[in-house]
């Protein structure tokens, strides 16, 4: 039976909104209520349509006396208006002016995890995170989770801000959210170590900052945000970096002002240089670039409106007056300290998300961003735009994630393995692989024999063939280091890998080279093979299997598993004594070689 559908007339609502007076209300009526009484009882109420849902039993109404009728008659229910807001869109009523949430892709991340147990640690001028004498707490910092901090430049446990350059870079990553006020933070749920590093005047020494970070690492900080920087290199600063990243805190720096090369810490080894973009998404003029960038974030350019809001596109969030610490304002920023901390709390997204440690967090910061400029990366925007959402749902942090090989053998243009005895081989595709970079060679001109064993003589050749393909240049004339590889056609490549340490011997001067590759022992080659090549070691990793204890490579082997090089045979064994079959080999050496693409150690093909 088709509904009535009552046809009155309609008070016309610019926008579809209600011109006339009173609360719009939701009318269900009766399903066997006819046309006519429900009409009647709309009038008797006081009830004037504006809008209808044609074939329902439902219109919008509202009382042109002011006052809220009651259901009755052909009315089953008279309801309110139920507000319906973008899931994860915030109340925040600055929010859309911060144009830089939706460019990094911020808001989808949050139905994933808003950071949430992870500490990032803030070296700055200090942050307005506390009523203490003379400062207060940011009005829209007030919700905000803390830890304590230092203050290295007064030298005591109250790190407040007498500048707002630092309370700007924590309202960046973690503004209290959703609180009606004010503006947004790229990741709301993260606690902020407050660490003042700088004077009111913004400015500090490389001694500072090396207490600050080291205070920082010691203290539980997971991401450290370096938003500042100099033209000189420091040696306390680099000691200060390593000693963090060895504790498992990833140190994400500011590219600098300058239009010129990156500045220090930021070019430094295992440090996550930032760059600019505006809301073009091309590189603000301002900031540094080259071989040492890494990411690129918002950091804005007030001299021009290219969003037309009226505004010049600054990096809008919450700092203080310099001169008076009580009295806050939303302030337009721009630079690449700005940009630098949307980085660091995507980073603390990734890690609070299940990534742990700095060279996991890295490589998912990096596969997740937008690639803009030259395709790959390039020293203007270095691996591209950060992108939150994508990274907390990257399938690099998913449990058991296995490394692919597109990076380094793209399917469309990696010619097929060479091989008849391949066809639906689960290694096929990895065969190719190895085959296309030349590191692998068939049985025959024809056979590859997937499922055949390796010796430790053939796998060195493999292995330092895959050396060479990645840029690495062995050694013409190594010593020779054992006493049982004389007849092998392999020596050659067995002592070039022993003078580089990627292979030892049984012992008593011996190699054993006919002897079969077991999988704890290719863990360990493969371990060795990465870091001769790249330019950070392969971090540990959990303990993944239960059948390793007892291995002398079980560290290699969270290794290879952590970075995804290599699968167990279950969920919880990897089999550390049974042999590499060939076919294995391939996907191991095929996804070293994806990984080296990947992460820049190694150039494309």
């Amino acid at each position: 039976m088709v509904a009535a559908t009552v046809v009155v007339p309609t008070v016309a609502a610019a926008g579809g909104a209600p011109s006339v007076e009173g609360v719009p209300l939701i009318v269900r009526f009766d399903p066997a209520a006819p046309s006519s009484e429900r009409v009647d009882d709309l009038r008797d109420r006081g009830l004037q349509v504006v809008d209808q849902l044609p074939g329902s039993d439902f219109a919008l109404a509202v009382p042109t006396s002011g006052a809220r009728p009651a259901p009755g008659g052909a009315i089953e229910a008279l309801e309110p208006l139920t507000t319906y807001r973008a899931m994860g869109v915030p109340n925040d009523t600055a929010f859309d002016s911060q144009w830089h949430l939706p460019a990094i892709d911020a808001v989808s991340a949050w139905d994933t995890t808003v950071g949430t147990g992870t500490v990032v640690a803030v070296l700055d001028t200090g942050i307005a995170f506390e009523d203490h004498g003379p400062f207060h707490q940011a009005p829209d910092l007030a919700g905000s989770a803390f830890v304590a901090g230092w203050d290295f430049v007064d030298g005591d446990a109250h790190p407040n801000d007498e500048n707002g350059h630092g309370t700007h870079v924590a309202s960046t990553i973690a503004a209290t959210t959703n609180n009606g006020y004010g503006v947004a933070g790229v990741a709301p749920g993260v606690t902020i170590m407050p660490i003042r590093v700088l004077d009111h005047n913004g400015d500090g020494s490389d001694w500072a900052a090396a207490q600050g970070l080291r205070f920082a690492a010691d203290h539980g900080a997971d991401v450290a945000n370096l938003s500042f920087g100099s033209d000189t290199t420091s040696s306390v600063m680099a000691d200060a970096v390593a000693y963090a990243r060895s504790l498992g805190v990833t140190v994400v720096a500011a590219s600098g002002n300058e239009s010129g090369a990156v500045s220090s810490p930021a070019r430094m080894e295992g440090v996550v240089a930032v760059g600019a973009v505006r809301f073009d998404l091309t590189r603000a003029g301002y900031s540094n670039f080259g071989p040492s960038l890494d990411l690129v974030a918002p950091g804005g350019d007030l001299s021009v409106d290219q969003n037309q809001d009226g505004y010049g596109d600054g990096i809008l969030q919450e700092d203080l007056d310099p001169f008076d610490p009580s009295v806050f304002r939303l302030v337009f920023r721009q630079g690449t300290s700005m940009a630098t901390p949307q980085v660091s709390a995507v980073a603390a997204l990734v890690h609070a998300a299940g990534a742990r440690t700095p060279d996991q967090i890295e490589q998912v910061l990096q596969a997740t961003a937008i690639d803009l400029g030259p395709t790959g990366r390039d020293d203007q925007y270095g691996h591209g735009l950060v992108q939150s959402g994508a990274a907390v749902r990257s399938p690099l942090l998913q449990p058991g994630y296995v490394q692919g090989i597109e990076n380094a053998c793209p399917s469309e243009s990696t010619p097929p393995a060479p091989f008849t005895d391949l066809e639906g081989n689960l290694h096929q595709a990895s065969v190719g692989c190895v085959t296309w970079w030349e590191v692998a060679t068939g049985k025959t001109a024809d056979t590859y024999e997937p499922n055949g064993s390796m010796t430790r003589a053939q796998l060195a050749s493999f292995v330092a063939r895959e050396l060479e393909a990645a840029g690495l240049t062995l050694p013409d004339a190594p010593p020779d280091a054992f006493t049982d590889d004389e007849d092998s056609v392999h020596e050659l490549r067995i002592n070039q890998l022993a003078a580089l340490g990627v292979v030892n011997g049984k012992g008593g001067g011996l190699y054993a080279p006919g002897a079969t590759v077991t999988r704890a022992e290719m863990a360990t080659f493969l371990v060795r093979a990465h870091d001769q090549v790249a330019s950070a070691p392969l971090p540990p990793g959990p303990d993944a299997f239960t059948d390793d204890d007892t291995s002398v490579h079980e560290a290699n082997i969270d290794k290879v598993a952590a970075a995804g090089l290599a699968a167990g045979t279950s969920a919880s064994t990897f089999s550390p004594k049974a042999a590499v079959l060939r076919g294995q080999m391939a996907t191991f050496l095929a996804r070293l070689l994806d990984r080296l693409v990947e992460t820049g150690a190694t150039a494309a093909r």
